[in-house]
């Protein structure tokens, strides 16, 4: 820190949000691709990005135009023969990174035009992070069910949220694997295996799959492995399962619904499949 930072609480503030953004995009972006998993990696992409518009609009609205020139217009050719990390790199990755750093460097120099907003002396406060949407809770918390009560279902959410933003990933692993256990009786099942083989379509049951296989696994090597000479703790990576979770849940209240309306399918079990068009 400068002598200069001292007397600038406002630029100390955004150079410290920035270096934040930068962690959290190598933390939970870039790591996924370095692990050649790309529908991770996109995902966990399109979460940061919109949650870093978000900060954009409300502290350096300056910077969206360039963010937008530099980053969301940047394209390049996907190359056969190159690893899923070099490709992502070449795409968008090192125009982001080297977004990032300058916009560091400029804040650090004073030279990015904000709102006045900043709290004197005070880091700047990245926009509250959601795992689960608040709107998802909200419409489980409007449905009146006479045959599920979701108010377990709704508690473990507004916990998973309350971990994610407090860094407790050991704890949100065990909520989500909780609520995958929690949920298969809506559908008729016993199971969340049987729910996710019996659902359509493919997207929705490729997203249900990536957490009966992945998070499962993440969250049972969380549960039951032993006490070790060395450990290590999951980051915000490891929990990136925001997405499938809210394809879950929004699934969840389609067919609570579908019971409060007593409109059920023939066998009165409703399946995950796909609304019917206009």
């Amino acid at each position: 820190m400068t002598e200069s930072d001292h007397h600038n609480p406002k630029r100390l503030a955004l150079t410290r949000a920035f270096e934040r953004w930068q962690k959290d995009y190598y933390d939970q972006v870039d790591s996924h691709f370095a692990n050649e998993d790309k529908p991770r990696g996109m995902a966990a992409f399109a979460s940061w990005e919109e949650r870093f518009h978000l900060f954009l609009r409300e502290q350096a609205p300056s910077l969206l135009p360039m963010y937008k020139k530099q980053i969301t217009m940047h394209r390049a050719v996907t190359l056969a023969g190159m690893s899923i990390h070099r490709n992502w790199k070449r795409n968008k990755g090192e125009a982001l990174e080297a977004f990032l750093t300058q916009c560091i460097a400029d804040a650090r120099a004073d030279r990015v035009v904000t709102r006045d907003i900043l709290s004197e002396g005070a880091p700047a406060a990245t926009p509250p992070v959601e795992f689960i949407d608040p709107r998802r809770v909200s419409e489980l918390k409007s449905l009146h069910n006479t045959e599920f009560d979701a108010r377990g279902l709704i508690r473990m959410c507004e916990e998973a949220n309350i971990c994610y933003n407090n860094g407790c990933y050991l704890a949100l692993l065990m909520l989500c694997r909780a609520i995958i256990d929690h949920v298969p009786p809506t559908f008729g099942q016993e199971s969340f295996a049987q729910v996710v083989s019996g659902c359509s379509p493919k997207s929705t049951r490729a997203s249900l799959e990536h957490l009966q296989q992945s998070l499962r696994n993440v969250a049972d090597s969380a549960l039951h492995t032993h006490v070790r000479r060395t450990e290590t703790l999951p980051t915000r990576a490891q929990v990136a399962f925001s997405a499938e979770m809210d394809v879950l849940l929004g699934e969840v209240a389609r067919v609570l619904a579908l019971h409060e309306s007593a409109t059920l399918l023939p066998n009165n079990s409703p399946k995950l499949t796909r609304r019917a068009g206009p």
